[in-house]
């Protein structure tokens, strides 16, 4: 037994790696932006899950998301260039190499990681080739690009986009890339992660579940606010005059999250009366109103005409 945990030792002492590591935050509010305590989140990034708790004032972090490369699995015969022109204006060209036929895959990122322009696809012959990517009518900065090779091979390139700087000429050919190892090697501040989803659980919200979440960029990320409409736990929804109402937890009581919208319209200069109709009014005498804010109702009309205070006395 002693042999076989010296003889795993040396194996793994002897496989090099590269560790990432980067912190995401954000913070969980309702749909009146009041903060959200408390509650259970779980982040899902494969093959890993993360969980954070949201503090007082609704923020919450994931510390040490981390990511490993081992160089051995680096596949062979496959490399990037840096983009050419860079700076440039508004388009750019990235070479690269491929040992076999395959597949290429270009997305580009701003440093919110949201994606920019549409992915760009396509397969591509054994060797050398190139990849056009043009960001005319965005703003001026940096962009992230990440390309994939085969289905498994992943760097990131750095962009800045910058009006007045260099075109890419026509007659422009492929940029020189060397293929080494340290080309495998990404900068952390370009590094993009995706994100699988957010899980967040309570009493109160019951299961929110958010996906299609930008990407994570560099080592400090943040989300923003996160929100999420607190529905009554087993009643999300309250059919009621034919019509369907989202309900909203508040405390301990459940609401109806719309304003009620029932009845029969009538005029503004018009009463509404105990003759067994539900009477409305609709705001300027416009039913779209009622549509939009719900309907606006007497005080005596909204109790039936009965007198809710003649309660039997308690015994």
């Amino acid at each position: 037994m002693r042999r076989l945990i010296y003889s795993l030792l040396l194996t793994f002492s002897f496989i090099p790696f590269i560790l990432y590591s980067q912190t995401v935050t954000g913070k969980l509010v309702d749909h009146n932006g009041n903060a959200l305590s408390g509650l259970q989140l779980k982040l899902y990034i494969f093959p890993n899950i993360y969980d954070a708790t949201s503090g007082s004032d609704g923020s919450f972090v994931f510390n040490s998301i981390v990511s490993i490369k081992r160089e051995e699995q680096l596949p062979s015969g496959y490399a990037v260039s840096e983009s050419y022109p860079n700076p440039f204006n508004p388009k750019t060209r990235i070479g690269f190499m491929l040992p076999n036929s395959g597949s290429v895959k270009v997305t580009v990122f701003n440093t919110l990681g949201q994606k920019v322009i549409d992915e760009i696809e396509k397969q591509a012959t054994s060797g050398i080739g190139s990849v056009d990517m043009e960001l005319n009518g965005l703003p001026n900065g940096l962009y992230l690009a990440r390309i994939i090779l085969d289905g498994k091979y992943v760097v990131t390139k750095k962009l800045m986009l910058m009006y007045g700087s260099t075109h890419l000429s026509a007659t422009a050919g492929i940029p020189n890339f060397q293929l080494n190892k340290s080309a495998y090697v990404n900068n952390t501040s370009a590094l993009v992660t995706n994100i699988d989803s957010l899980v967040v659980t309570s009493t109160i919200i019951g299961k929110k579940t958010f996906r299609n979440l930008p990407v994570i960029t560099g080592n400090l990320h943040s989300l923003g606010n996160l929100t999420i409409d607190r529905f009554c736990i087993g009643i999300p929804t309250i059919i009621y005059e034919g019509k369907t109402y989202n309900s909203v937890q508040l405390g301990a009581q459940c609401w109806l999250k719309e304003n009620l919208d029932v009845g029969i319209m009538i005029l503004s200069n018009q009463n509404a009366s105990d003759n067994g109709i539900i009477e409305k009014y609709c705001f300027n005498n416009d039913p779209n109103n009622c549509n939009i804010y719900g309907g606006l109702y007497k005080w005596n009309e909204a109790m039936a005409y009965s007198n809710i205070l003649d309660l039997p006395p308690k015994k």
